[in-house]
């Protein structure tokens, strides 16, 4: 348990440890990811995609992200601006 942030509604502030908890669960828990492996991230843009790509990150995966061309025009509102940017299925972008 931790204090609301002051920016966030109560609404809105579940969401994030949410989807982090969500994104951790699948990767590391039931992916079992290790280094060096590929991982796809559909819907990387999403509360649950832009976790997913950090923690696949993190443990070591190649990650492809990809979602709408909408939604990879500019980072979501209210994350860090040095997240990987999630691309277009068609414009798939290997990070590195």
């Amino acid at each position: 348990m931790g204090l609301k942030p002051a920016n966030l509604s109560s609404e809105e502030a579940p969401a994030p440890p949410i989807s982090a908890t969500t994104a951790m669960q699948g990767l590391r828990d039931k992916g079992r990811i290790q280094p060096g492996r590929e991982v796809l991230i559909e819907g990387a843009s999403g509360g649950v995609g832009t976790f997913a790509v950090q923690i696949a990150k993190a443990l070591g995966a190649e990650v492809t992200a990809v979602c709408s061309t909408r939604n990879a025009v500019k980072p979501p509102p209210r994350l860090p601006s040095n997240l990987p940017r999630a691309v277009h299925l068609v414009h798939r972008l290997r990070l590195i």
